[in-house]
């Protein structure tokens, strides 16, 4: 069975990227997001069993999309991306308090210069 997956980052790197990783797998990319909007709208219509997200999108960012996704499609698993080490502190006890199964901050995956 294939995992349904959305991938909601501004960054075409991330996306072609993932979209690369997941070829040979059982992973199937229903869609793309570039704006929180977009990604709130597609995981409604589509209901992916997973959808990746960044924190920092436009016009809605990550957390608060998060919110509306849960309530209107519970069954989806949201990851959380950021370039950032940490969010906002109250945003942090927001996630982690109620609903995300993970947090994954991409900057620690870089090398240290």
């Amino acid at each position: 069975m294939a995992i349904r997956l959305i991938v909601a980052d501004p960054q075409e790197v991330i996306r072609g990227g993932v979209a690369r990783l997941s070829g040979d797998t059982d992973v199937t990319i229903v869609a793309q997001a570039v704006m929180g909007t977009d990604a709130i709208s597609k995981t409604r219509r589509h209901k992916p069993d997973i959808l990746l997200m960044a924190v920092q999108l436009t016009e809605v960012d990550g957390f608060d999309g998060l919110e509306e996704i849960h309530q209107s499609v519970p069954h989806t698993r949201v990851i959380m991306m950021s370039t950032e080490p940490l969010p906002v502190p109250r945003k942090i006890s927001h996630v982690f308090g109620s609903w995300p199964r993970c947090y994954r901050c991409r900057a620690a995956c870089r090398s240290p210069p």
